[in-house]
């Protein structure tokens, strides 16, 4: 990893490189399995041949093989980022003062965190791994547990007989999320043999003693419930969920396979104003996140709305959009008028990511659309209490 060249392509702005600093097996990937993270064109002009690279807004690192990567950097700074990702996924687990805050590219932040999650999981073998009994039944030579007679009975010929017992194990969902999410850290090639990789490395094999690895997805590292036994997992379920929702597809290159790391600043930006609300708007308010409206009873077609809040009877419906346009853009507006309008509310909120010039409310038949920003370049404690007060302007 230390030899591979690195293009850096900032969300939204285009980068020209020559034809020659991009092989076409790389071309053709980034066109085949990254064409929605990546805009790629071949231009010619004044005799030129080049390729034409944009960000169309995520934020990773894409391995394309051995000696080229892509890094999408965000309009934020790294620092930022982790801010964001901190709020949205939960990941307070860090000291102040913590030189996460300082890292310098997406690679180095992946990095920080992949140790991160090792350090811990190492902490927590030594003191011991979490167990819990599981039902298990099986046909063995002796009586374990509790005989199944009626099984027995109904098939006397078998001597071996059928037991149902409770084994005290490790290999359960909470260790096997873990060892799934080290297992996407070593196979993303993107942590460093002088740094994370050899604390990653240990803590993986460690895990695998007990464990057994299993494909889980991101989602089964939320709402999970925790006791006196395995608090301290939470934190390390949080780190586990940012890997694996953030892991992209696999591709081959050369004899090795490696995994993109991939985050959709649209979404981190919804995540983030939701889980700021959830946070800091008082009771008896309640924020509710992707909530559906299904466009008729037999109909499969459905609003997606990224946010409503209630109050009582009061509803409000938001929608995030990571983008600053001269003014909110009329197709904004038409869409959360219709958001509006399906929960039969009066009330339609657009949340940008920096203050927009023009009109901050818009008249639209009998619904009223305010447009807000979560500005994420200054400070974000400033920005959020802010913005949480004109939201709830007038509301008293």
């Amino acid at each position: 990893m230390a030899d591979r060249r690195v293009i850096e392509l900032v969300e939204y702005k285009p980068v020209e490189l020559p034809v020659g600093e991009l092989p076409m097996k790389a071309a053709a990937l980034l066109h085949d399995r990254y064409s929605k993270h990546v805009h790629i064109e071949r231009v010619f002009w004044d005799g030129g041949d080049r390729w034409r690279l944009a960000n169309l807004g995520w934020v990773g690192y894409i391995p394309l093989d051995e000696t080229l990567a892509i890094a999408l950097m965000p309009k934020t700074s790294i620092g930022r980022l982790f801010e964001m990702l901190e709020v949205a996924y939960d990941l307070s687990i860090f000291e102040q003062g913590n030189d996460l805050y300082e890292v310098a590219g997406v690679d180095d932040l992946y990095e920080r965190l992949a140790g991160e999650l090792a350090r811990r999981v190492l902490l927590r073998l030594r003191r011991g791994i979490y167990r819990s009994y599981v039902a298990q039944e099986e046909q063995s030579r002796y009586v374990r547990g509790r005989l199944d007679v009626r099984r027995q009975m109904a098939q006397p010929w078998r001597v071996d007989p059928h037991c149902h017992f409770e084994e005290h194990t490790a290999d359960l969902e909470e260790n096997q999320l873990l060892l799934w999410a080290l297992q996407q850290i070593l196979r993303s090639g993107l942590c460093h043999e002088e740094r994370a990789l050899p604390s990653v490395r240990k803590a993986y094999h460690a895990l695998l003693g007990v464990t057994t690895p299993t494909p889980l997805s991101a989602q089964a590292c939320r709402n999970r419930l925790y006791n006196r036994l395995n608090q301290d997992y939470e934190p390390l379920h949080a780190l586990a969920y940012f890997f694996l929702a953030h892991t992209g597809p696999t591709h081959e290159a050369g004899d090795r396979r490696m995994l993109p790391f991939l985050v959709d600043m649209a979404r981190l930006f919804e995540f983030f104003v939701a889980a700021w609300l959830r946070r800091f708007l008082p009771s008896p308010f309640r924020v509710s996140v992707q909530e559906n409206y299904h466009l008729g009873r037999a109909s499969d077609t459905k609003f997606i709305i990224d946010l409503v809040i209630r109050n009582g009877d009061e509803v409000w419906v938001l929608d995030t959009k990571y983008k600053v346009p001269k003014s909110a853009d009329t197709a904004d507006i038409q869409q959360i008028v219709a958001y509006a309008e399906s929960m039969e509310t009066n009330e339609g909120i657009l949340i940008y990511p920096q203050q927009l010039p023009g009109a901050a409310r818009y008249q639209v038949g009998g619904t009223a659309v305010r447009i807000l920003a979560f500005d994420l370049d200054g400070d974000l404690n400033v920005a959020g209490e802010r913005f949480v007060a004109e939201l709830l302007h007038g509301v008293w």
